[in-house]
């Protein structure tokens, strides 16, 4: 006697019900907003091209990868950029420090 099959219905509130990706799954974002990251350089990016940039958005994954939206200081625009060209870059003193200001008051550092 074979017993019947059961499905198992999501628990509301679950990362599944709510559309964000599961552990390990790959369309999942790795890197924060707000994270600084740095474009990895290969021989079809100039060593310019490898600079800090900071992350200002996440966008849906496109041809398989996670994408975000960055900025980097120097320029006047922002460029998006897929997860598998991105690499962590280590936090700075003053990026902890303004990421500390950042949670405890809600906001970045103040003018002064």
């Amino acid at each position: 006697m074979s017993s019947p099959k059961t499905t198992r219905k999501t628990a509301p509130g679950t990362a599944k019900a709510k559309g964000r990706a599961a552990p390990g799954d790959p369309f999942r974002h790795l890197y924060a907003i707000g994270q600084t990251v740095r474009l990895r350089y290969d021989f079809r990016h100039p060593a310019s091209y490898a600079e800090v940039y900071r992350i200002t958005a996440t966008l849906p994954p496109e041809g398989g990868a996670p994408q975000y939206r960055l900025r980097n200081e120097d320029e006047n625009f922002e460029r998006v950029a897929r997860q598998d060209v991105l690499e962590p870059m280590r936090p700075t003193a003053a990026d902890r420090q303004d990421a500390l200001i950042a949670r405890t008051f809600g906001s970045g550092p103040q003018a002064r």
